[in-house]
């Protein structure tokens, strides 16, 4: 079997229809990035009842 490739995707996009590179890919597909502000980290703040994590 030959699959596509483009030059602007992830050659994983395409091989995500293959049984063996689906994990692979949902794995990926589900990671979250967070850019942290270590100086906004810094700044000292009234601490709050915690009814966002609740």
């Amino acid at each position: 079997m030959v699959l596509p490739a483009n030059k602007a995707r992830l050659f994983l996009v395409a091989a995500a229809g293959l049984d063996i590179f689906e994990p692979v890919h949902e794995g990926l597909a589900g990671i979250n990035v967070f850019s942290i502000n270590p100086d906004a980290m810094r700044a000292p703040r009234t601490p709050d009842t915690g009814d966002f994590l609740g």
